[in-house]
């Protein structure tokens, strides 16, 4: 006689798992959550990415466009060294590049200036005026000693001044701080750098 399961204990036996299923459906769920995690924390990564790129740009930006201001409605404008109270230009025959950039409103009136220099004792560069000789930071962990140079429209790098000159503007980052992240090695970013040239408005 063949006997046979009814009733309740019926159902139970046909939705049961074997064992070899329970162990396929377990490594099908922890690849998913494997899969989720790892695409979790590549999103956090690359958003935190894209927030120190935009701070950089940011603060690049906004030293930049002072700068743009500045030299474009200047009646004259020198590159050399310089810090809060001094300002020196290359001798002859030597290239126009220096730390800092003096600005004159007024090419006739040189006792009104803007002056921005890169500070190599706390890696910023600062902006101080011939009004206000406190100096203001404009960006900070900046590494290149010659920030500012004398160029022609090609990039080449003028031992003399003329009326077709254009200013560069170099910005090497050593760290971006916000949100703050380190550059080299094992960081973030191998090398950032922000690179521009303006050209003043008034021509000589």
């Amino acid at each position: 006689m063949k006997a046979s399961i009814t009733g309740s204990d019926a159902r139970f036996g046909r939705c049961a798992m074997t064992l070899p299923e329970v162990m396929v459906t377990m490594a099908i769920f922890t690849l998913c959550l494997a899969a989720f995690l790892t695409l979790h924390l590549f999103s956090i990564r690359m958003n935190h990415i894209t927030a120190v790129k935009l701070g950089a740009s940011d603060q690049a930006r906004e030293v930049i466009s002072k700068l743009m201001t500045d030299i474009r409605h200047s009646g004259d404008v020198k590159v050399g060294q310089g810090s809060a109270t001094t300002f020196v230009e290359p001798g002859t025959n030597q290239l126009l590049r220096g730390n800092a950039v003096m600005i004159y409103p007024n090419k006739t009136n040189t006792n009104v200036w803007v002056r921005y220099y890169w500070d190599a004792s706390d890696l910023t560069v600062k902006r101080v005026t011939s009004d206000n000789p406190t100096p203001e930071i404009l960006v900070q962990e900046i590494t290149n000693q010659y920030v500012f140079s004398v160029e022609n429209y090609t990039g080449q790098i003028l031992t003399n001044s003329n009326d077709k000159r254009v200013v560069g503007v170099t910005l090497q980052y050593s760290k971006l701080v916000f949100p703050s992240a380190s550059i080299g090695g094992d960081s973030l970013f191998d090398f950032y750098r922000v690179r521009t040239r303006i050209a003043r408005r008034t021509i000589e």
